[in-house]
């Protein structure tokens, strides 16, 4: 999330400063003689939009910049874990989650059972599988 949220405060930066651009150039239109009066007030039309597009811009980037503080300082909070640590936490948490499933007489049969009865796109998925040979079906080896 944060990482988005960055390099969209980074993009809107960079449009920020591209719009700067423009609007010095329309500024050097107000103050260059040989421009005709309609261009000039063009050229005010076009600072006023580009000032109203950067102060809506920049309350989208003071935004963005206060949801990333505040996930960073969330972060902080936590333990840092290296990759192996994190491994063996995921085993263990879908170990857990294995073992209350069965407690429940949920075992990977029945669960799978329980999807198919709830979802009748899954039961049309394996029939389509099986369709060339329905044998498949009820032909498998047991552990």
């Amino acid at each position: 999330m944060c990482s988005a949220k960055i390099k969209a405060v980074k993009h809107a930066r960079n449009e920020s400063d591209l719009r700067q651009v423009d609007r010095d150039e329309f500024e050097d239109k107000l103050t260059d003689p040989d421009v005709n009066e309609f261009d000039k007030r063009r050229a005010r039309i076009e600072i006023r939009k580009i000032d109203e597009e950067e102060l809506e811009q920049q309350k989208l980037i003071n935004d963005a910049l206060v949801d990333i503080i505040t996930t960073y300082q969330l972060l902080q909070k936590y333990p840092k874990y290296t990759r192996e640590q994190f491994e063996n936490e995921e085993r263990q948490h879908f170990h857990l989650i294995a073992e209350q499933r069965k407690a429940a007489g949920n075992d990977g049969d029945n669960l799978m059972l329980m999807n198919i009865k709830t979802s009748p796109e899954i039961l049309d998925e394996i029939l389509m599988l099986y369709a060339d040979n329905p044998a498949k079906l009820i032909d498998f080896e047991e552990d």
